[in-house]
């Protein structure tokens, strides 16, 4: 009767236990996720190269000497983790990765990717495979490899590090552009968001990508710094912060004890303080936060900044301008509802986290139903009926020569206030039967600040 004998799984890390049940569910979960994205190489892998690939990012790590490895694979394994620890792009991402099993997971599968591009180069070469032997048989005796042998190790780490930038690309801004987010919008949406900038294939959209939450972030930043939303939403009922002078006569009701004691013992002099604005009333005043249901129009137009002026900003554009605005709501303190809508209105946002991946990870698509998105609104305040306590803002660059009016009125009619933005553009329909329009010739701060104080 044969018996099986349990090989020990050992990688290049000395802080990992290769043998615990939540090291091989790490794994697990990693050729899991490699199978949705369409990656089936990656479980033909060695168990302990997709458990490296996953701590390596998971914890800080700390390497085996290149001695303990004679397998040709784990050492070249070994020498592109070592030169991959060490590079910028690393040192750029680790706390993102740090603790974070699904940054983690995406990330270690790029590191796989610049192992297998590693490897088939230096298969390919009976002169790196040589360099690495010797090199490891060098270290092994404690000598120092020669001249030559440190020439072809240098042209395999060079090989190493130009695979690393084709496949992580310039990861510097993106760390910084997530500490912004975390600064504005908190932890958990820079965590959040940093999946979204890391996980394209291709440098030029994770470019577009970051530029395009630095942009928002930065218009974001200096409107919650600069603009009180709250100044104008105070209604002279409730708790006693103080006293004023009295404003209007409706609030004689509200006099201080000390005149009303005075208008019980001489109306003249009551008459007098009256007449010279003089009497003292106490200050009731209770702040309530806006309450705004916004539709965003997410169509082709909108993600471009066609005949309207951009101030000082190189990826804005109208949708990114308009998220802004919910954001910079919510941050102040309002109530936010947002629906991006195109031909048809999608879920409701009220999440800031999940507004900015939903900008994200929008594409640009044609057509404009803001007919179909009223209708969606009207139809939550029938579900709902709190919702006709809310501003509704429809921000559109018009685009849209088929709306309903009977939509459209009905919509003003059941909502507190109806607002809409035109963005770049002009609709007849909108300026013909709404009360209420913004047009906008340009977008940037200044044009942001200007809504935000009118709402």
């Amino acid at each position: 009767m044969s018996s099986k004998v349990k090989m020990k799984v050992e990688g290049v890390l000395t802080n990992v236990d290769y043998d615990d049940a939540l090291t091989l569910f790490r794994a697990r979960e990693l050729i899991i996720e490699s199978r949705r994205r369409g990656l089936m190489w990656v479980e033909k892998l060695p168990l302990e190269v997709l458990i490296d690939s996953f701590y390596v990012h998971y914890r800080r790590p700390i390497l085996k000497r290149i001695s303990q490895f004679s397998d040709d694979r784990l050492l070249v394994w070994y020498k592109v983790v070592s030169v991959y620890v060490n590079s910028q792009q690393y040192r750029d991402i680790a706390d993102v990765s740090y603790g974070n099993a699904k940054m983690s997971r995406l990330l270690a599968l790029k590191l796989l990717r610049v192992y297998m591009g590693v490897l088939s180069k230096i298969e390919r070469s009976d002169e790196y495979k040589s360099a690495l032997y010797v090199e490891l048989k060098s270290r092994a005796s404690g000598k120092e490899p020669s001249p030559y042998i440190k020439s072809v190790i240098s042209k395999i780490e060079h090989s190493i590090k130009t695979e690393i930038n084709f496949v992580l690309g310039r990861s510097h801004p993106i760390r910084e552009t997530l500490h912004k987010t975390r600064s504005v919008l908190g932890n958990i949406a820079g965590d959040e968001v940093a999946e979204i900038l890391l996980e394209p294939e291709d440098e030029s959209t994770r470019i577009r990508l970051t530029e395009i939450l630095r942009t928002l972030i930065e218009l974001v930043r200096r409107a919650s710094s600069e603009v009180d939303l709250l100044e104008k939403y105070v209604d002279y009922r409730g708790y006693v912060t103080g006293i004023k002078k009295l404003a209007s006569l409706r609030e004689l009701r509200d006099l201080t004890p000390t005149e009303r004691a005075r208008l019980l013992t001489s109306r003249e002099i009551m008459a007098y303080k009256l007449g010279t604005a003089s009497l003292m009333v106490r200050e009731l005043r209770v702040t309530s936060r806006p309450r705004i249901y916004m539709l965003i129009d997410k169509s082709g137009s909108m993600f471009y900044s066609v005949d309207i002026k951009v101030e000082g900003f190189e990826y804005l554009n109208k949708i990114t301008w308009a998220t802004a605005l919910a954001l910079a709501v919510l941050l102040k303190g309002g109530q936010v509802i947002v629906r991006f809508f195109d031909k048809k209105a999608h879920e409701l946002l009220t999440d800031k986290t999940l507004i900015v991946k939903t900008l994200l990870q929008l594409t640009p698509l044609g057509g404009t139903s803001i007919t179909n998105a009223l209708r969606a609104a009207i139809s939550d305040v029938t579900r709902n009926p709190r919702l006709r306590t809310y501003k509704l803002m429809l921000i559109t660059d018009g685009e849209d020569n088929n709306i309903d009016v009977n939509i459209l009125l009905t919509a003003q009619r059941i909502f507190k206030n109806f607002i809409v933005i035109l963005v770049g553009g002009e609709n007849y329909i909108i300026e013909k039967y709404c009360k209420d329009v913004i047009k906008l010739k340009s977008i940037g701060y200044s044009s942001l600040k200007k809504v935000l104080r009118y709402i």
